[in-house]
């Protein structure tokens, strides 16, 4: 009998790489985008020598403008398919049968898809405006500038990467803890186990390996050796969920169902 925390791990895995290549896209298109907003804005000497307006800035940013773009565009439907495909699995091993609402998935994926692209866009536009501002600070060409946002972490292919890793860690759990709200409205009597990826997790995770909880339970963070003191006792109910970026970007972890055996 397969290992049920590596079948999810393989899930993840899968979803991980669909959203990593989507990312890829989107943040390469932005980069375009970025990059030709600085040629639009700034002039077009061979050095820059001029103050950054707070105007230049945010025209260049153009923050709600690339939000807007990215919800367009972010193929909603691999985060739908990470969710449901989590849903039926749960269901399944709880001994259920694997139906439930399609606009219990839509809902959990447009929530999902709205922090993920205000989390991602912020970072994007530190990034820009620190790439921007050093390159005038320095009389840098519109090239140069050009030139460094495209070398910029914030449009390579790990942070790509990352974020993958990340939404599909989310969009799994958000989908186990559907199941499992469903198993339990249905009299299923099971705990949920947190585990760990097994090589290169963080301490903290790894402590938390074996943690058993409620269904929609909190996992707590224990005091245990290398675990960072500033994590100890936080909470979340499921990978990727912790309200601490230190425990949630790049997790690998998932959680396993255990029904309870009989008395």
């Amino acid at each position: 009998m397969a290992d049920p925390a590596a079948v999810r791990r393989r899930a993840l895995d899968k979803h991980t790489r669909a959203l990593a290549r989507e990312w890829r896209r989107l943040l390469s298109d932005q980069l375009r985008r970025y990059q030709r907003r600085v040629a639009d804005v700034l002039p077009a000497e061979r050095s820059v020598q001029r103050m950054l307006t707070a105007g230049d800035l945010e025209r260049i940013l153009a923050g709600p403008e690339e939000v807007a773009r990215l919800l367009e565009e972010f193929g909603r439907e691999l985060l739908e398919a990470a969710i449901r495909e989590a849903m039926r699995r749960e269901l399944s091993a709880l001994g259920r049968a694997a139906l439930f609402d399609a606009l219990q998935v839509t809902i959990a994926a447009d929530l999902q898809l709205g922090r993920m692209v205000v989390e991602v866009s912020d970072y994007t536009r530190e990034r820009v405006g620190i790439v921007v501002s050093e390159g005038i600070e320095a009389g840098a060409s519109v090239n140069d500038i050009q030139a460094a946002l495209q070398a910029d972490q914030g449009f390579s292919p790990m942070r790509a990467l990352r974020i993958g890793r990340t939404e599909a860690a989310r969009a799994q759990t958000e989908g186990q803890l559907a199941a499992y709200q469903q198993a339990v409205a249905d009299g299923v009597d099971f705990e949920v186990e947190w585990s760990s990826a097994g090589f290169g997790e963080r301490p903290e995770h790894r402590a938390l390996d074996g943690q058993r909880v409620a269904p929609g339970g909190l996992f707590v963070v224990p005091i245990a050796a290398d675990v960072d003191p500033r994590y100890i006792g936080a909470t979340a109910r499921g990978p990727a969920l912790f309200a601490q970026p230190g425990l949630t970007v790049n997790c690998r972890c998932t959680t396993v169902p255990r029904v309870r055996s009989p008395a």
